[in-house]
C-alpha cells in the first residue's frame, strides 16, 4: 500500500476472522484562523472491534463554506460516477448524491454540500484504502471477513463498485484548508 495505511493499521493488532466496526467522524476544528462564512472540519475514521478498542486516525482536514450550497472544487465525473456505482450495489441509498453522509457515525448536517469536490473524493478514497487494508488483515482463509461501516454489511460489492471509478490517492493526513480556500476563490 502506497499510503502507508497497511503499517498504521498493523499496529492496532487486528486478528484474521475478528468483526471491524467502520463510520467516518466529522468535528470542528477550533485550531483554524476564523475567515467569515468559513468553518473547518477534521475527518477521522473510527475503526473498532468487538472489544471495544477503538482506532481513530485522521484523514484531513477541510474547509466548508457554510453559505455555499454546491460542492466547489474539480468539476469533473469522478464524484456523481462513484455515487451511481455505489448506489447501483445497494451500497447507498437511490435518489441522494452524497458520497460521506451515509458512512458518518453521526452526519453534520449540510457540511458535504459545503465542501469541496476534492476534499470529499480524498476522505473516501482515505475510508476505501482502509477498508482494503482492513478486509486483508481479517479475511479468513476462505476469504471471508466482516466489516461494517456505519452500520452497513461491507462485501465485495463495495470494492466492485469502486474498482470502476477513478480516486484520487489517499497520501495519509493531509490538512486540505488551504486548497480548499484557493478553489473557493476560483469558483
Amino acid at each position: 500500500m502506497s499510503s502507508g495505511i497497511g503499517s498504521h493499521i498493523e499496529n492496532f493488532d487486528l486478528e484474521m476472522g475478528e468483526r471491524v466496526n467502520l463510520s467516518l467522524i466529522a468535528e470542528e476544528s477550533i485550531y483554524q484562523p476564523s475567515i467569515k462564512g468559513l468553518k473547518y472540519f477534521n475527518f477521522k475514521l473510527s475503526v473498532s472491534k468487538e472489544n471495544g478498542e477503538e482506532y481513530r486516525p485522521l484523514l484531513a482536514t477541510v474547509t466548508s463554506a457554510q453559505e455555499v450550497k454546491t460542492l466547489y472544487g474539480e468539476r469533473n465525473e469522478n464524484l456523481s460516477q462513484l455515487v451511481e456505482a455505489l448506489q447501483d450495489q445497494q451500497i447507498l441509498p437511490k435518489g441522494k448524491s452524497k458520497l460521506l453522509e451515509p458512512f458518518c457515525e453521526t452526519p453534520q448536517l449540510r457540511l458535504e454540500e459545503s465542501m469541496s469536490t476534492d476534499s470529499a473524493l480524498y476522505i473516501f478514497s482515505g475510508l476505501v484504502e482502509y477498508v482494503r487494508a482492513i478486509k486483508e488483515i481479517i479475511s479468513d482463509d476462505q476469504g471471508d471477513y466482516k466489516l461494517n461501516i456505519a452500520g452497513k454489511k461491507i462485501d465485495d460489492n463495495f470494492f466492485e463498485a469502486v474498482e470502476g471509478c477513478q480516486l484520487v490517492t489517499f497520501q495519509g493526513y493531509k490538512d486540505r484548508t488551504m486548497d480548499d480556500r484557493e478553489l473557493l476563490r476560483s469558483a
